[in-house]
């Protein structure tokens, strides 16, 4: 239920550590490549809603105060209807905003017993894999449940691969979002290498 305008914040901003940014450019670039991404795929009420609440939080961030995550969400419906009214009509808004909410009413999501693993490296690399495995799954399960009755009533059935699909595909949209960045990076700045990154 993610869209993939959730990954170009986190993108642009894994590249601007990685370039030693200072912090005002890093923050404007990670920004410029969110809404420039949101403008490319035709500003949609799901990626605009997670443009805004990234937008919020990071600057919020950046400004020294906490945004809390709802307060963004419900800034980002607010302006949505402000700026067209029927928007709560659509079903991509709906379930955007349902996933978000289940999301966030499912609570942090930490592992407990946290530490030194005496069985070995191993052992470690392992429980964190079980642990982030099953994050995902109840992130997952939680976006379902927030969006099940809107799905029922838009489409008429519950679509229950989607949980099992949420496994592979949250983690594959990071993925994709930074090959998309750097095939668009290739193909401004030195468009001989456009087809190589494709």
């Amino acid at each position: 239920p993610t869209p993939r305008s959730a990954q170009a914040g986190p993108n642009a901003a894994l590249a601007a550590v990685a370039f030693r940014l200072p912090a005002t450019p890093a923050l404007l670039l990670e920004l410029a490549c969110l809404w420039g991404y949101v403008l490319l795929v035709g500003a949609p009420a799901s990626a605009v809603r997670s443009a805004i609440l990234w937008t919020a939080v990071r600057g919020g961030r950046f400004g020294g105060r906490l945004v809390r995550p709802l307060a963004g969400w419900g800034l980002a419906g607010l302006l949505l209807h402000l700026c067209d009214p029927a928007v709560l009509a659509d079903p991509g808004f709906q379930l955007s905003f349902a996933a978000v909410l289940g999301l966030a009413a499912s609570g942090p999501l930490r592992a407990d017993g946290e530490g030194a693993d005496p069985r070995g490296a191993l052992a470690r690399r392992m429980r964190a894999w079980a642990v982030g495995a099953t994050a995902l799954a109840a992130q997952s399960a939680c976006a379902e449940a927030g969006t099940l009755g809107i799905q029922v009533r838009h489409f008429g059935a519950v679509p229950i691969v989607g949980l099992l699909l949420n496994l592979a595909i949250i983690p594959l949209c990071g993925l994709f979002m930074a090959a998309l960045l750097v095939y668009l990076g290739c193909a401004f700045l030195v468009p001989p290498l456009a087809p190589l990154a494709a």
